[in-house]
């Protein structure tokens, strides 16, 4: 007897009648029904309680398609919901009753971000309206009531991308107005250099215009169209194999630092001048204290300033900045818990200070700081001071649904 001819209560299916096969669906229709309303009113719980940090998961999303296995629509269909069940508790017995469906509630939701993100925010009963409008709809009559009621219909259409060959892939989008002139100049700007150029070679053009100066502008990197972190990362595998790591990041750190003292000597020597009330510049707290009453901040221009500097935690140099980025060559580089391997991320990067955290006196060295994606980050925090203390700074609330 095969697996997929029988229930999960031991039914043989090939055994029902039709009568016990129809009273048979009914009744685990509803039974999947109440499943889903408590998996969605779990997930809102799991939102609030980010126990899922501990495990290695970064968000939410990532948790309920890595660690559940749940394909990523059906993933997002069911924060979605949970995000609108804390909002509207009621809707819990709607979708119990199989009259409002995943499907809808996630495009309801979509339909009020959009809606706030065009300065239209509805309040409480305006949502309900909305949900009231969209009961015992299919998904198809769901998203049309939906772009009756937007007040920007265009932004409701879903993008979509779909692989066509192992080189090629299909992406469908509603671009606006003012993209479209941004395309057209960008045409314009590129016709000797690209003549008859497809739209996809123009913006994949312009796309590497802007991550230079996006490179540059977050991590300093210095303006060029070739991959110079891929190559400065062969060289460094080349030298480990010569040299041990310690050797390799004592020689780099010892450069930068060198670099960045002179540069730091120099601003701190024209920003640690204190001004009196008499309106006199003096590089002494203690003449200001005893001309005034009042104690004012000393600064000595030499080693110990420069050092403090460079250990401060906030500061992180320019420089350290470049060889972080090209050392860990653009991407997260912290291990996985569960698999040991590096994550690999290149969205949301942040400078990570590790081993040393930096509440805890981390130098903003080359040796001391890495980069990692915001879930990876969050999770060396759990790990450094516990869920408890990061759920207390994490940012808005409705941030903890996690995409």
């Amino acid at each position: 007897m095969n697996d997929n001819e029988i229930l999960f209560e031991g039914i043989e299916v090939k055994k029902l009648t039709d009568q016990q096969l129809h009273h048979t669906m009914v009744r685990t229709s509803q039974k999947e029904r109440e499943i889903t309303a408590l998996m969605i009113s779990m997930t809102a719980e799991a939102a609030k309680r980010r126990f899922y940090l501990d495990l290695g998961f970064g968000t939410l999303f990532d948790y309920m398609t890595l660690g559940l296995h749940y394909s990523a629509a059906a993933a997002q269909r069911r924060i979605s919901a949970a995000r609108i069940t804390e909002e509207v508790p009621e809707v819990k017995a709607q979708i119990l009753d199989g009259s409002l469906t995943l499907s809808a509630l996630s495009q309801a939701e979509k339909f009020f971000r959009n809606e706030q993100k065009n300065d239209h925010t509805l309040n409480l009963n305006e949502k309900k309206i909305v949900l009231q409008q969209l009961k015992n709809k299919s998904s198809r009559e769901a998203e049309k009531t939906l772009l009756q009621m937007s007040s920007a219909p265009e932004q409701l259409q879903p993008e979509k991308i779909k692989p066509l060959s192992a080189e090629f892939t299909q992406i469908t989008l509603n671009a606006s107005s003012e993209f479209m002139i941004l395309l057209e100049e960008s045409r314009g700007l590129l016709g000797h250099q690209m003549p008859g150029a497809s739209i996809a070679e123009v913006l994949a053009e312009m796309m590497k215009l802007g991550l230079n100066e996006l490179k540059r502008k977050k991590f300093k990197m210095k303006a060029t169209t070739e991959p110079v972190y891929e190559a400065k990362a062969k060289k460094i595998e080349v030298e480990a194999k010569v040299e041990s790591k310690i050797e390799i990041e004592s020689k780099v750190e010892s450069k930068v630092e060198s670099k960045v003292e002179s540069k730091v000597e120099t601003e701190v020597e024209t920003e640690v001048e204190v001004v009196t009330e008499a309106g006199a510049r003096t590089a002494s707290a203690s003449a200001s204290a005893s001309a005034t009453g009042k104690i004012e901040p000393t600064f000595h221009v030499g080693s110990k300033v420069t050092s403090a500097v460079s250990r401060n935690s906030e500061y992180i140099p320019n420089e350290v900045k470049r060889v972080v980025y090209q050392r860990d060559r653009g991407r997260c580089v912290v291990p996985n818990p569960r698999t040991g391997k590096p994550c690999g991320n290149k969205r949301f990067l942040e400078y990570d200070h590790f081993p040393i955290p930096r509440a805890k006196g981390g130098p903003s060295t080359v040796a001391n700081i890495r980069l990692s994606c915001v879930g990876c980050n969050r999770l060396h925090a759990v790990q450094s001071y516990g869920r408890d203390h990061v759920l207390k700074h994490m940012e808005s609330p409705g941030s903890q649904f996690g995409r």
